[in-house]
């Protein structure tokens, strides 16, 4: 942030010194578009920082091309509001700035010397801000990669080169034993509880019982969060696969895959083939990002998450919106604990915590009298619940009759994103939480050692009895050094791997058919599953690229086939009122419908029914590129016009009353969906107000999602929720987001 403020300065006094140059319209008008460039940039950088928290990092860049994907981000839609305004005040601001000089045609003022000053803080200004020297950073990383899509000659040469590369570097783990001894496993993801938490001079007794495990036991305390591993499914992968986490559709929609980075190697698989039991006991649902694939996928034969674990509860309404709260989860974790330990097999048992997640946490009931300082910082209140929570669980399996043989490790799952905390967190070292409680370790050691998340899976198996590397992972307990350590570029270096490592993924090149079913929902493509709705691209040397839009909340399907050019043969699958653009007679149909072939030549569009076998030949067919760009010319433009492009969706819970306008290009049919996440609540009272008129009001149960359908009129259209409590009218307490209502308004477009 002070870099942006330096260059707010040279702006400043680089628009003072403006009235030293020669003067003329041309020159005004594009020193007007100057203004409204640099304000933009500064807006940019606010609006990334107020999301990640460090700013513009690879997350955004990933967003500006994917969208936002997550269901976290539904209750930030205050940022929306701030990058409106930075818009419009740079319209303004670059407005009154022409006008003023536009006026001015001569001087008598002119300096030249002065005149160049100004030239000079201007171009000082756009380099030291934030937004140019994060986007050079990042598109600088992907040079490489660039590199190679743009030079189709040498394309083979480039990815064997980096295949070679990569190579040296990725090794598969080997079970060389250090001890005879075979400890069981528990692993805690602490969801966002970074290591700067610990920081005594940002927060002063936040932390005091993980502190006090930190001091008895192993601390990694130099552990960096690298590109590829900055949300949980991917701090996941990361540190059990020991490669980051690079994936062609939105970073929390890969459920779609039926296997999950199936080609490379992890912890869990490793220990599975070593005869240990894996299991998993998490508090959100197994469906969410693909989470339950992912354990499946690489050895865990016992996978648990909300939907499974909602029946073990005393009271199945004590949910918080993503799922179990870390008090109830802890206890069902720790009955498992004792079930695997009596068994006397080896097991590895995971699991990952909630209520610190970003913005404000979830309180639960075991922390109702815990509040950090004043409790004014709803996420500090949650950090300190977790610190209790955690420890708790921790010493509890210690002292139990199988503490002796079990190796406990706490970890983030990633660095915390934007919350009440983020302007402290941003004053320390940022670093993710790397902590071995290890029965058979003696000696407590703080290992300042450079590492990542990366090197937690070679690390871990150390204390388990295994010194091997593990993917791109190293030993931080051993001798070798970290590639994060070793590489010069790190970042850069796994950047250009991407194409790489993406192919842990085995998609499988498209063959003379495939087969969708009705039933299950599901493509195959050679005897790869992929459940739908999903677009398929199919690259030149016929391998497949999938794309899904599960937990994606704006870059849909719809708008990824507009990205495709003329020859780019695809499959789609979808709703058959998304893409009956091609057959108009499908619009009502219901159900789903595939539609496969090129845009610029022609697609064939079937209603599934049933079990269909499907022939590509049409993806093979070459075309005339020269017809082609006049065909796809045409078909862009009436289909920007049937797609549904602006999708509204919204979490909400700051007030009664939410609303979004609507602006319809034809007659179109609207689903509103409303559901509330508040366990103390029996019921409320819901009005939906179209265009002024109440069209529905009824009482609602939290915990049901309602949808309510209906036809809108080509035009502007507003749409009103109203929601309140039956028994108690909704009072907005002194909190900034107050969750008491926990009401999530979505509308889209069928």
């Amino acid at each position: 942030m002070e870099y942006l403020l330096i260059s707010i300065l040279f702006f400043v006094f680089s628009v003072l010194l403006e009235k030293y140059k020669l003067q003329s319209k041309k020159s005004a008008l594009l020193s007007a578009c100057i203004v409204f460039l640099y304000v933009n940039f500064c807006g940019v950088f606010v609006v990334s920082d107020y999301f990640t928290g460090e700013g513009i990092n690879d997350a955004v860049i990933y967003h500006l091309i994917y969208g936002l994907a997550g269901a976290g981000f539904k209750e930030y839609s205050m940022i929306i509001g701030t990058g409106i305004f930075f818009f419009v005040f740079s319209i303004a601001a670059s407005s009154v700035y022409y006008r003023r000089k536009s006026k001015r045609r001569h001087t008598d003022t002119h300096d030249r010397t002065k005149a160049r000053v100004s030239t000079l803080l201007l171009l000082t200004a756009f380099m030291f801000n934030p937004t140019t020297t994060s986007l050079y950073a990042q598109f600088e990383a992907f040079d490489s990669v660039l590199e190679i899509a743009d030079t189709a000659t040498d394309t083979d040469e480039h990815l064997s080169a980096l295949q070679e590369e990569f190579n040296r570097y990725y090794l598969q783990p080997k079970k060389n034993r250090v001890t005879q001894d075979r400890p069981n496993l528990i692993y805690i993801y602490a969801e966002s509880l970074e290591q700067t938490y610990f920081d005594e001079q940002l927060f002063p007794g936040l932390v005091p019982n993980l502190k006090q495990l930190a001091a008895e036991n192993t601390v990694f305390t130099n552990i960096s969060q690298v590109c590829g591993d900055q949300y949980t499914i991917a701090g996941m992968t990361t540190t059990q696969c020991g490669t980051p986490l690079f994936s062609p559709s939105g970073w929390n929609s890969m459920g779609g895959m039926e296997h999950f980075y199936e080609g490379a190697y992890s912890i869990g698989k490793f220990l599975a083939s070593d005869n240990y039991t894996l299991a998993y006991r998490g508090g959100a649902s197994l469906e969410f990002a693909g989470k339950g694939k992912l354990y499946k996928t690489h050895g865990f034969t016992d996978v648990k998450g909300r939907e499974e674990l909602i029946p073990y509860l005393e009271d199945p309404g004590y949910v918080s919106w993503w799922g179990l709260h870390d008090d109830s989860l802890f206890d069902i974790v720790y009955d498992r604990f004792v079930e695997l330990s009596k068994s006397k097999e080896n097991f590895a048992l995971f699991t990952l915590t909630l209520d610190t997640h970003h913005p404000n946490g979830h309180p639960t009931q075991s922390c109702e009298n815990i509040k950090y300082k004043d409790g004014s910082i709803e996420i500090l209140n949650a950090v300190a619940c977790a610190d209790h929570l955690i420890s708790d669980f921790i010493r509890k399996v210690q002292a139990s009759e199988y503490g002796k043989n079990t190796v406990i490790v706490l970890t983030s799952d990633h660095l915390a994103m934007r919350t009440g905390a983020t302007s402290i967190l941003r004053k320390g070292n940022r670093k993710d939480l790397f902590m071995i409680i290890d029965p058979g370790n003696e000696k407590p050691r703080a290992i300042a050692k450079e590492g990542s998340m990366v090197d937690v899976a070679a690390t871990v198996l150390y204390s388990l009895g295994y010194d091997t590397p593990l993917g791109l992972g190293r030993n931080l307990q051993g001798d070798s050094e970290s590639l994060i350590a070793g590489l010069e570029n790190y970042e850069s270096k796994l950047n250009q791997w991407k194409p790489i490592i993406e192919k842990f993924w085995n998609n499988p090149k498209i063959g003379g058919s495939f087969l969708v079913d009705e039933g299950a929902e599901t493509i195959e493509i050679n005897g790869t599953l992929y459940n739908y709705p999903v677009l398929i691209e199919v690259k030149d040397n016929l391998e497949i690229k999938p794309y899904f839009e599960f937990y994606e909340l704006h870059n849909k399907l719809s708008s990824r086939i507009l990205k495709f050019n003329a020859s780019t043969p695809f499959i789609w699958v979808d709703k058959c009122s998304k893409i009956s653009y091609w057959d108009e007679s499908l619009k009502d149909r219901k159900g789903y419908c595939v539609a496969w072939g090129q845009l610029g030549s022609d697609v064939m569009v079937k209603h599934i029914n049933g079990s269909m076998l499907l022939s590509t030949k049409i993806l093979r067919e070459r075309i005339n590129n020269a017809d082609s760009q006049e065909n796809l010319a045409n078909r862009l433009n009436q289909l920007k016009s049937f797609v549904y492009k602006n999708r509204y969706q919204d979490g909400w819970s700051k007030g009664k009353n939410a609303g979004v306008e609507i602006t319809c290009l034809q007659e179109e049919r609207v689903q509103l969906q409303y559901w509330t996440h508040n366990p103390k609540k029996d019921r409320y009272r819901v009005e939906i107000v179209l265009d002024g008129h109440i069209l529905e009001s009824s009482d609602i149960e939290p915990f049901v999602r309602n949808r309510k359908e209906f036809d809108l009129k080509a035009g502007r259209h507003e749409i009103t929720l109203h929601i309140e409590d039956v028994f108690n009218p909704y009072l907005l307490k002194e909190s900034v987001d107050n969750r008491n209502l926990g009401v999530s308004f979505v509308i889209d477009r069928l």
